[in-house]
Formats: structure tokens, C-alpha cells, sequence
């Protein structure tokens, strides 16, 4: 099960434990409404082993075909292992990725964020732009959102996260910027 675990932290004073096949989840009425213009997801993730495929998080209606979004490791756009890439996947009624080449390394924090700007996503990895798509989420997805797995418990990440916000109604990284830790309490 999922834990708290201090000292190794990526921007917080502790962080989240997330041994294989534990993650969190959040009702589908806290969390609903990401068609809202702006945006972001973001937080800190350590791997103790680089994962063969792995989600950090997501949303989902359920299982197969049918509207979703998460934010992978290590997953090529077959939804298979493939290493050393980072994605974000939206589907409904199609795919939509930013699927690109990315190196992990074992024992490193590595900040991300997921920032939807009026209609275009950009995923960072540690302050940088690594891939955008021309696109937004659509309404319609009003599943369960869960941290430290995809929005249908499939693939989780065995790590630690750390710092992990979410901030509807604000795009806060239009531009490559330098990651900071702990964030003010609201």
C-alpha cells in the first residue's frame, strides 16, 4: 500500500511511497471538469528501478475505447513497453499523444507537468519542453482520477512522488522554467 516516506523528497519535506500495484484515488466529483481552458498537473517522481512501462496518472470512464487522459513512462503509442520515452495520452473517439523520446536513470527526482493552454497540452520534464499537441481535453471524462497508475489501475509506477498538484483555471508553465519545491499552501 502506499505510504509516506521522509527525507527523500523531490521539493517537500516528505514524500509519497508507491510500492508496485498501490496507487491513489480521487472521486470522480473532486476532481471532474477538465475541459476547463487552463490546466496543470505537476509534481516530483523517483524511480528506486527505471519501470519497463508505467502511468503516473490519469482519468478514466473505464476500460478500452472510451474517454481518458494519463501521463506515461516508458509506453509507446501501442501501449506497450517501449524505453526511454514520456507521454500523454487523450482519447475520445481517437488518440491524441505527445509520445517522445526520454532517458531515466534510477535514484534522480525528475520534475513533470502537464499544462493545458486554451486548446494545446505541453508536457515538462524537469522545467523543459519536451513535446506539445495541438489540442484539448475534452468534456466527457468523469471517471475516478488516480495518482500513481492511468485512470484504469493498469499500469502503475512503483516509485515516489513528491509535491503532486493540480491546479484547475491556471496554465502555470507556458514557457521552459526552472523547477521549485515545496510549493505554498494555498
Amino acid at each position: 500500500s502506499s505510504s509516506i516516506s521522509v527525507g527523500n523528497t523531490g521539493g517537500g519535506g516528505a514524500s509519497g511511497n508507491f510500492p508496485s500495484g498501490s496507487y491513489l484515488t480521487f472521486p470522480a466529483s473532486t476532481t471532474s471538469d477538465f475541459d476547463v481552458n487552463n490546466w496543470t498537473i505537476e509534481g516530483w517522481l523517483f524511480f528506486d528501478t527505471v519501470p519497463s512501462v508505467a502511468s503516473v496518472f490519469g482519468m478514466s470512464n473505464g476500460g478500452g475505447n472510451i474517454p481518458k487522459f494519463f501521463m506515461n513512462v516508458n509506453m509507446n503509442t501501442s501501449y506497450t513497453s517501449s524505453a526511454n520515452r514520456v507521454g500523454f495520452l487523450s482519447y475520445n473517439g481517437g488518440e491524441r499523444w505527445i509520445n517522445v523520446a526520454y532517458t531515466w536513470s534510477a535514484n534522480t527526482w525528475y520534475h513533470f507537468a502537464v499544462v493545458q493552454s486554451g486548446s494545446t497540452i505541453t508536457l515538462f520534464i524537469n522545467g523543459a519542453s519536451v513535446g506539445n499537441m495541438a489540442y484539448k481535453i475534452p468534456a466527457g471524462i468523469t471517471g475516478n482520477f488516480r495518482v500513481g497508475t492511468d485512470g484504469e489501475s493498469y499500469k502503475t509506477i512503483a516509485g515516489r512522488l513528491d509535491e503532486f498538484r493540480v491546479t484547475k483555471g491556471t496554465d502555470r508553465y507556458t514557457a521552459n522554467f526552472t523547477p521549485t519545491g515545496p510549493f505554498p499552501n494555498p
